[in-house]
Order: structure tokens, then sequence, then C-alpha cells
């Protein structure tokens, strides 16, 4: 059976091998067929969600790179051959040099350069490695140039590439907008989880995904910490000191969306003297504790754009319940002609109009948004 791993490889500007750490994912190697056999179609909207989260990247700039094609691909509702992003919308921060913005778009065409997937069979140990890059192109080639970014995508991915939409339009808005890395790696974890109340990670995962975790050697074999006999880590020497460092900002940046937090450690069961050591850690949900009125109110804070359907929603009667339930399976671009469908219909001398926009909008609304999601 074929199987389908992801690595991605930080890459040094001196050197592309130097300190590199793979971390894969194994999946069917169905998937990334142009045409995806149905029985992997959602182990891939949900697999991909985790292969971005780990991503072991180190900068923001190229995670705000992936959300940013997430959303054309959303609009699109396919993937194009290359997509052009300008600097202005990777690099957030005003008042740089020409020079520094440079700088920092050099390192952002590096670090896509070093995603790279592999396709393997344990059976024969065939390995087949596929660039996340299409970097044969001649016209529009992906790489930086005169102010603008080229992501060209290898057309081999198209299977797993086209699952980088799985995110709402509004999420992805929330998304490339966070200014912290650590932001925009617990939001994909949290992301996948957020029909719970809470989730608890194994702290030795959590580290490894967020970038802290074991340092390992040349041979895939732990570095030990020589005072301590221990496994030493990349980052942050105690698991209490991970946790904090990890969830600083992530605190103050996801407040008020729907991966709003509290995170605590979940300690071992206590043997003997001494605190006991920490295992996992937890996050508790805020936003499933909030009445549907603080949520709709909440997305309209944050979101312009939310704020602006809702208001147009609402004046066809939609229920608030519904607007929660399946406006991220509709979208934006397909609510606002279910509207316009709706305006024509109950137009002056319409043949048909509509005589009860409450029941009748609902129905159409809800229908839709079931519809997609299937």
């Amino acid at each position: 059976m074929y199987r389908f791993i992801l690595s991605i490889v930080k890459i040094s500007f001196m050197s592309a091998l130097k300190n590199s750490n793979p971390i894969q994912l194994t999946l069917p190697l169905e998937i990334i067929n142009e045409k995806p056999n149905p029985e992997y179609l959602e182990i891939v909207k949900q697999n991909w969600k985790i292969t971005f989260s780990r991503q072991i990247l180190s900068s923001v700039h190229v995670k705000r790179v992936m959300g940013l094609i997430a959303a054309q691909i959303k609009e699109d509702g396919e993937v194009k051959e290359y997509y052009q992003i300008t600097a202005d919308k990777i690099i957030s921060e005003t008042g740089l040099q020409s020079k520094e913005v440079y700088k920092r778009m050099k390192g952002v065409v590096y670090e896509l350069a070093g995603v790279c997937y592999f396709i393997e069979d344990d059976e024969t140990g065939t390995i087949i490695p596929r660039h996340l890059l299409d970097t044969t192109r001649f016209k529009y080639p992906a790489g930086y140039a005169n102010g603008t970014l080229t992501v060209a995508f290898n057309p081999q991915l198209n299977g797993i590439v086209n699952q980088l939409a799985h995110y709402s339009k509004y999420e992805l808005n929330e998304y490339i907008n966070f200014g912290s890395w650590y932001s925009m790696r617990l939001y994909e974890m949290l992301a996948a989880f957020k029909d719970k109340d809470h989730v608890e990670f194994e702290i030795e995962k959590y580290r490894e995904w967020m970038g802290c975790g074991v340092e390992w050697d040349r041979e895939g074999k732990p570095k030990i910490n020589k005072k301590t006999g221990k496994p030493k880590y990349i980052k942050y020497d105690t698991h209490s000191d991970a946790i904090l460092r990890t969830t600083s900002e992530p605190l103050k940046e996801l407040k008020g969306t729907e991966m709003e937090f509290r995170v605590s450690p979940v300690y071992a069961a206590a043997a003997g003297r001494g605190r006991p050591p920490i295992i996992k850690v937890r996050f508790d949900f805020v936003w499933k504790t909030k009445t549907l009125e603080e949520k709709i109110k909440g997305w309209c804070e944050q979101s312009p754009e939310f704020a602006d359907i809702y208001t147009r929603l609402k004046r066809w009667k939609i229920e608030d319940v519904n607007i929660e339930k399946y406006l991220t399976d509709v979208g934006f671009v397909r609510a606002n002609q279910l509207m316009y469908e709706w305006q024509q219909k109950d137009a002056v001398g319409s043949k048909d109009p509509i005589k009860n926009r409450k029941l009748y909008c609902n129905k159409v609304f809800a229908a839709e948004g079931m519809k997609r999601r299937n």
C-alpha cells in the first residue's frame, strides 16, 4: 500500500541541509490523484488540516501566503496554475526599507521551496518525492520579483492543494491577520476540534507541533542534555515554560474568535513527594459557553464583511441559528447569489412572489447549506 508523507524541511540560507528536521504525515496515495477516490475525500479534508498544522516554518509570512492562496482557491473553487501576491499583503509591517522587505521575501521563497511530499511504498521500499512548488515553469515561475511573489504548485499535488480552502472565508480573514506564528499554528490545531468543549494534547506531541519539541541529530536520534541525561529540546527546557511561551500571544490574538480558549497543564497521578510531571496540555473553548447573540456580535466586530452580509440576511428573515449553522457551508458568494435570486423572485410584477420570507428563505438557505456540506 502506498503511503503519502509530508516532509517540511527547515532550510538555512548558508546550507540547504544544515539542521534539517523532517516532519512527516502518512496518507493514502489515492488522495493525490486529480480525481481522488471518493473513499478518501473525507480523509483528505480532515488530514489537510493536520498537514498544515505540522509545518515547521520559521516565519509568520509563509503561513500568511498559504492563507491568502487558500482564500483565492475558496473564491475560485479550483486551483489555478499559479498565484501572484504582492509583498505588501505578506509583510504587514509598515515603514520597512526595500532591502528589509526583499530579505524577508527571500526567506519566504526559501521556506516554500523546502516543503516536500514523499510517496512511499512499504512493500517495495519505493520513495517518490514531490515538492510543493512547481520549479520547472518558464512562464510565471515560482519565485519573487518586482515586489510580487509567484506561487506555482506542483500539478501532481492537485488532490491535496485544493483542500487548502477547508476554512471558511471568515476564518481565513482571521487567520491571515494574526501577527504571531504561534497564534496561526494554534488556530490551525484547535480548528480541527472546535466542535468539542475542550481538547487535550500529549505534551510531547504538542511541543513537536509547536516547534519546541525534542531536538534530533542527523541519524534521527534525540540529542541528550548532558546535565540531566534527558532528551534536549529545541527551545524551552521545561514543559510549563513551553506552554506559557507558546500560548501567551494566542491567548490575546484568538480572543473573540471561535478558537478563543483557556489553557491549563494536565499532571500525572501523584506518586510520592513533589509535583507530578506534566503529561498533557488542555484547551477549553470559551466560545462554547457564549450565547448565540454573543457569537453573532463577536463575528460582526471581527469581520466587517460578515457584519454586512448578516445585516442583509436578516432583511430576508434568516434566523440567527441558521446563519450560525449554515453560513460557513453556503459561503459569502453563494449567500449573495441567493439574496439576488430572492430579490428577483420578489420583484414588483413577479408571477411567483415570496409569500412568507421567514418560511421560504430559511428553508432555501438551510437546504443550500446541507447540500454544500455533503
